[in-house]
């Protein structure tokens, strides 16, 4: 009995293992996994691999250490842990619910907007949310019990020093480096789809890993002699390269970036009741029109970060998942489509039917050179709304008006964004009621939300054949540019549609089966003839210098780059590339002779976005 006191009042670390508070450690550790694996949905077996357990496990372990050092109560360490660590996780599964991605760290600068899309949504909890709730009130229950405190605010401060250290070591060399990762650990990365990652791997240890692209990338050393700098420095009013302003043959350009924009009937066959977008399958044989497949880095949500690579002509493959450059960056002006086409005399204007603040836009197209912005606070109240938004139809009215109120010797740059097929998809049966179409899967089962998503797009197609009509009948040449910013996400509304689409679950498509999932149509429209272009893929930074050629607009040198680069590249993503012969890769296998020309377009990325961070 006295030696027992007596190791009380003096404990040692072996002392710690013959009581039950490192077996608590260990329990809540374990039950914070299980928690984080029930939440996450795209693991459909709950358990990980050893390697990513052992990630995640040893990462809250030490996380409770940290906690137990800091606020010297065992209890309040795994009650600290589990909630922080479910907290993310019940975020990272209602994003999974409502869009189908997982959580990534970049996603948490987004926090402040979430209310303006999420208002109405509809969510029921599923067993393994009733399973993971009763595992966390477990945990807190039995930690809630201990008593036990570590003695001495000495060993404390070491013991809680030791564990940020360990941890930070976990991080960095062990869950940031990919060859510990896939060597040593067995942890396979999936370059080219971030849900397989989270499916095979867990949510922590991508989360994680994602957290590293938050870290600011040093500044390429590309040597470029000053002969061959690209991006003008843009100071005020200045015009930093001899631009023709002469515009009496320039066409009028509008660029329609439209919300969830897909074309689903190029995947698999799909069969509809009826016709899902006839008038754009007639454009599609005019000779008036270019059109193809655009591959975007976004999928189910983010929209502008496909804005970002169109209006800028730079590239996603430079900015990792979860981070948002208009929230990042544009704290200068920036050269790309807007200032090229402003110092040619055209008049630019944005419109955008949401709120004005969204993805900051405001202060974004200000940097841009957009001389107006009209947002959802400058649309009349009477505006027509389909699915809770402003229609397409509305959208185009917006357009036409604004078209009308320029000079007879302006020529207009206009890129807007429409916002009627915005999810969510899940109150299908009661709006489908409201629309004037109702296209129906007749192989599928469960697809209600894919057949209002196929009937919005039908809707939206009306909307084009008023716009493409409106523009027929105007004296001034006019360019229409039409593409998707990505396909709607896999919520848990149209989880059924698209694995019966590809037989399989997103988490198990291969490289070309994953290609599909990120490309959405694009159009080009004139309402003059336009050369004999075959564009079967590109991407939205290229995108953007074939409209400035197309429109006859002298190039920049940054532009002619750009152009440049489609000889060896027919499209980049942040995750896929399309080789100049057609071949498909991921970004881990890109060839050593075509890196330096992607290091070179990186450092005008990084000249040209992120001037600040020299």
């Amino acid at each position: 009995m006295r030696k027992k006191e007596r190791l009380l009042k003096n404990p040692k670390p072996y002392t710690l293992l013959e009581n039950a508070s490192v077996g608590l450690l260990l329990a809540g550790a374990l039950s914070t996994v299980i928690i984080s694996e029930l939440l996450n949905t795209l693991n459909p077996v709950v358990w990980l691999p050893l390697g990513s357990f052992a990630l995640s496990f040893l990462f809250i372990l030490l996380l409770e250490l940290i906690l137990l050092g800091l606020v010297n109560r065992f209890s309040f360490a795994v009650m600290g842990s589990v909630l922080l660590v479910s907290l993310l996780s019940i975020v990272n599964h209602v994003k999974q619910y409502f869009r189908g991605d997982p959580l990534f760290a970049g996603d948490l600068v987004m926090a402040g907007d979430v209310d303006k899309v999420m208002g109405d949504l509809r969510y029921t909890p599923g067993i393994r949310v009733w399973v993971a709730a009763l595992v966390f009130l477990l945990t807190l229950g039995i930690a809630s019990r201990s008593r036990r405190r570590v003695q001495g605010l000495a060993k404390r401060l070491v013991m809680s020093s030791a564990a940020l250290l360990l941890l930070s070591a976990l991080i960095v060399g062990m869950i940031w480096s990919p060859k510990v990762r896939q060597e040593w650990l067995g942890i396979q990365d999936y370059a080219w789809n971030a849900l397989a990652n989270t499916s095979h791997n867990g949510f922590l240890v991508p989360f994680l890993r994602s957290a590293q692209d938050l870290v600011p990338g040093k500044k390429p050393d590309i040597p470029v002699p000053d002969s061959e700098y690209l991006v003008p420095a843009l100071t005020g009013s200045d015009q930093p390269y001899d631009l023709d302003p002469a515009h009496d043959n320039k066409p009028n350009v509008i660029c329609v970036m439209s919300e969830s924009f897909s074309d689903f009937e190029r995947i698999n066959g799909l069969r509809a009741s009826e016709p899902i977008m006839p008038f754009y399958r007639h454009l599609q044989q005019s000779d008036n029109t270019i059109d193809g497949s655009l591959l975007v880095s976004i999928f189910g949500g983010n929209t502008s970060n496909t804005e970002f690579e169109f209006l800028t002509g730079s590239s996603m493959h430079f900015v990792n998942d979860g981070l948002f450059p208009f929230k990042s960056w544009f704290q200068e002006r920036t050269h790309g489509l807007v200032d090229l086409f402003n110092q040619q005399g055209y008049r630019s204007v944005g419109i955008h039917p949401f709120w004005s603040d969204y993805y900051e836009r405001t202060r974004v197209y200000r940097q841009l050179g957009f001389e107006k912005y009209i947002a959802l606070e400058q649309f009349p109240d009477e505006a027509e709304r389909v699915h809770g938004y402003v229609s397409d139809r509305a959208h185009v009215e917006q357009i036409i008006r604004t078209f009308e109120e320029k000079g007879p010797d302006e020529r207009l740059f206009l890129f807007t964004i429409t916002m009627q097929n915005h999810f969510p998809y899940d109150r299908a049966h009661e709006e489908l009621a409201t629309l004037p179409y109702r296209i129906r899967l007749p192989d599928m089962t469960q697809a209600e939300s894919a057949e209002l998503f196929l009937s919005l797009l039908r809707v939206s197609d009306d909307a084009l054949r008023d716009l493409v009509g409106y523009f027929e009948k105007v004296d001034e040449p006019t360019l229409i540019v039409l593409f998707g910013d990505h396909l709607p996400g896999l919520s848990e509304s149209l989880r059924p549609f698209y694995e019966q689409l590809n037989g399989k679950t997103f988490a198990q498509l291969d490289l070309m089966e994953t290609r599909q999932m990120y490309e959405t149509p694009f159009m080009i429209w004139a309402n003059y003839p336009l050369p004999e272009d075959n564009i079967d893929i590109t991407s939205p930074n290229f995108l953007s210098a074939t409209v400035a050629d197309l429109a006859d607009a002298r190039l920049s040198p940054y532009y002619e780059f750009i152009k440049g680069l489609t000889k060896e590249f027919r499209a980049i993503s942040n995750k896929i590339l399309v080789l100049g012969d057609g071949t498909t890769i991921d970004r881990d296998h890109i060839p050593e002779e075509l890196a330096y020309e992607l290091s070179r377009y990186r450092r005008y990325h990084v000249d040209n976005i992120i001037r600040s961070a020299d």
